[in-house]
């Protein structure tokens, strides 16, 4: 199977053999991340260490992952 992300021109989606799993979550956008003053992730509530520890990560803001939530205007 191959996986694609595609940026959509509008609310239509249509594809071919294709199936809508979940929308993409930035960085910038999600509540689980914890933003520097620039708007990059400095640690994430889902990226903890064996201990349950949060780590910091520094992910850019345009980074994503499986977990993203959007976060709360």
């Amino acid at each position: 199977m191959k996986e694609v992300i595609v940026k959509l021109t509008s609310d239509h989606i249509k594809v071919k053999n294709g199936e809508y799993v979940q929308d993409l979550v930035r960085c910038k956008d999600c509540k689980k991340a914890h933003l520097t003053y620039d708007g990059d992730c400095k640690y994430c509530d889902e990226w903890k260490d064996d201990d349950d520890n949060y780590i910091t990560v520094y992910h850019d803001g345009n980074f994503y992952c499986g977990y993203g939530e959007v976060r709360d205007e």
